[in-house]
Order: structure tokens, then C-alpha cells, then sequence
């Protein structure tokens, strides 16, 4: 049996930012968006765009990738007043809540992944005085 089909840590934190692109994808619905465009549309976009990335870093991990879904996750969590939905409650904790767990598994991912690490929980290798 191969190793790289076997779930790891990153693999899961690449889950759920795959969970939470569903989630946006489908959220005007569920949320009640009625049929406000730039609310939806923004939502929805974004919601297939970490369904595309994060569908592809559970795969296999590669730091572009990770900075993408945590370039993602700043966005979602900044979209209600970059988008101008921001007077919408339900909007704003969505976003608030989805960003901040997609940025945050991303830069736990990136976090491990200097010390080759990755996946692993090694975490950033040792800090090597200068001699």
C-alpha cells in the first residue's frame, strides 16, 4: 500500500478547507442570500476556488498551493466590507468563521512545512546559532 494515499495531518487541514469551499459554494442557499448578486456571486466564486485548490492540496501538499488557500482565507474573512455586504450579520459571521479556519489550517500547513515537517506535527526544525 502506497504512504501518500494515507490521511496525515495536512491532508485533513487540506480537507477542511476543501469542506469549508463546499460549504461557501452552497451557503447563498442555505443563508438565505435572496438573490443579492455581488453577495452570492462573490460567495460562490470563492467557494469554488478553494474548492479547486484545496482539492488539489489534498493530493499533495506544494507551498503554492497552501499560500493560495491562506491568500483565500484572508479574503473570506475581508470579503463582506471588500464586496459591500457587510451590513448583512449572517453574511459577516459566515465569512468571519470560514476565513478564519481556512487561514488558519493554511498557515499551520506552512508553519510545519518549514521544517520538513510537514504532515508530521514535527513542527520547524532547530535553531542553529551562528558560529
Amino acid at each position: 500500500m502506497s504512504t501518500e494515499n494515507v490521511a496525515t495531518p495536512a491532508n485533513r487541514r487540506a480537507i477542511v478547507a476543501l469542506t469549508i469551499g463546499i460549504w461557501l459554494f452552497f451557503a447563498p442557499g442555505f443563508l438565505h442570500y435572496n438573490g443579492e448578486l455581488a453577495k452570492t456571486l462573490t460567495t460562490v466564486a470563492t467557494g469554488a476556488a478553494l474548492i479547486v485548490i484545496a482539492g488539489m492540496a489534498v493530493r499533495t501538499f506544494a507551498s503554492w498551493k497552501t499560500w493560495t488557500i491562506a491568500v483565500l482565507g484572508a479574503w473570506v474573512i475581508a470579503m463582506p466590507w471588500l464586496a459591500g455586504f457587510a451590513d448583512t450579520k449572517t453574511a459577516v459571521l459566515n465569512s468571519l468563521v470560514c476565513g478564519t479556519l481556512t487561514l488558519g489550517a493554511a498557515l499551520v500547513d506552512l508553519y510545519l512545512a518549514q521544517g520538513k515537517g510537514h504532515g508530521k506535527g514535527k513542527g520547524p526544525g532547530p535553531i542553529h546559532a551562528a558560529s
